[in-house]
């Protein structure tokens, strides 16, 4: 098959949704799962705030879009039926995640009032790990732990 018609054969089977283009040489033949595409797409990155504490039942409000932390400069994209929302973080902050690419709970907490530097969901403690969450806060700025201490106490 020559070039060409290898292009067009792979846009006529994702126009009737047999498979996915997940970026400009990868395509997904079976259903996608957000952590296989941030894997691919959003090198280096790992899924954090409003998604991972979803995720792990931190937060109940379930997330409008695919929240993704990576060190390139921010991107919106759709891919395969999700939004994503990557935002960029310091190498010195890169760190935290499992080996699906998704951050601990303690993790995306700080991620999330470090990138949105507001709060404005209820949180499920037992779901979080408070010796984890206060080893990870002492690499961030004072003022995450001290948006971290008000919203533990309220």
């Amino acid at each position: 098959m020559s070039r060409n018609s290898l292009k067009v054969a792979l846009w006529r089977l994702e126009k009737i949704g047999l498979i996915c283009r997940i970026g400009k040489k990868w395509v997904c033949i079976e259903k996608c799962s957000p952590e296989d595409i941030v894997k691919v797409a959003f090198q280096p990155g790992y899924i954090s705030m409003e998604w991972a504490l979803f995720k792990s039942n931190v937060i109940d409000q379930a997330p409008y879009s695919v929240t993704v932390v990576w060190l390139k400069p921010r991107r919106r994209a759709r891919i395969c039926g999700y939004k994503f929302e990557a935002h960029k973080i310091s190498e010195k902050l890169f760190f935290g995640c499992d080996k699906n690419m998704i951050a601990y709970p303690e993790k995306a907490l700080l991620d999330l009032i470090y990138i949105r530097k507001r709060f404005g969901y209820t949180i499920n403690v037992e779901y979080i790990d408070t010796n984890r969450l206060l080893e990870y806060a002492k690499r961030y700025p004072k003022w995450v732990l001290k948006s971290l201490n008000i919203l533990i106490r309220e």
